[in-house]
């Protein structure tokens, strides 16, 4: 029963770890947004300004965020974290990220 109990907790912490991913890649594009004609037309290397990315990031450091390279109307972000747990079971699933490919217009 115990055993159970304790698998069902893991699934619930790893529920709640993707769903926290989802609201930061959202808030990622929330924070976008106002900027994005700066991006398309006037200013498109503020993508690449090291404070510009960092206003970008999870407030909740447990979690990382993989941006491209350079601004694109049709890009792939990724926001990540690791599980301990899963890590003593499966190691090549110590690794969890949720992707975000979003059109922009």
């Amino acid at each position: 029963m115990a055993a159970a109990q304790l698998k069902s907790l893991q699934y619930a912490t790893n529920s709640f770890n993707y769903t926290v991913s989802l609201v930061q890649g959202q808030n990622t594009l929330e924070r976008i947004w106002p900027r994005l004609c700066e991006l398309q037309t006037t200013n498109p290397a503020l993508f690449t300004d090291a404070n510009f990315r960092a206003s970008l990031g999870p407030q909740i450091y447990d979690y990382q965020l993989s941006l491209p390279a350079a601004y694109t109307h049709d890009m792939q972000i990724t926001v990540s974290w690791s599980d301990e747990r899963i890590k003593q079971q499966d190691p090549a699933q110590y690794r969890k990220s949720n992707y975000f490919k979003r059109q922009l217009p």
